[in-house]
C-alpha cells in the first residue's frame, strides 16, 4: 500500500485538500513505526485501516489473539480510531 511524506496536507492540482493519516501497529505495550497516507477522509483512512490489517492478517494469520490493533491517527497525532486485528477475522 502506497505511502506518503510527512507533512499536514497536500493539495493536488484539482485543488483537492487531503490530510495526511498515520497508522501504527501497536499491542498498547510496543508501537511500530508510523505509515502515512494522504487521504480524503476520516471514512477513507478507516477503510485504509481496515484494509492494511487485513493484508497483514492474510500475511500472517498468528497475530490473532495477541491484542494486536492498527491505531488510526489524524494529521494532529490524535487518535481517531483504533481497529484491532480480532474483530476483523
Amino acid at each position: 500500500m502506497p505511502a506518503v511524506g510527512s507533512g499536514a496536507l497536500l493539495e493536488r492540482n484539482d485543488s483537492l485538500i487531503m490530510q495526511i493519516f498515520s497508522y501504527v501497529l501497536t499491542d498498547f505495550a510496543h508501537h511500530s513505526k508510523p505509515i502515512e497516507a494522504a487521504l480524503e477522509s476520516l471514512e477513507e483512512a478507516l477503510r485504509y485501516g481496515t484494509a492494511l490489517a487485513r493484508h497483514m492478517l492474510e500475511a500472517t494469520p498468528d497475530l490473532t489473539g495477541k491484542g494486536i490493533c492498527v491505531t488510526v491517527l489524524n494529521s494532529l497525532g490524535e487518535t481517531v480510531s483504533i481497529l484491532p486485528f480480532d474483530c476483523l477475522n
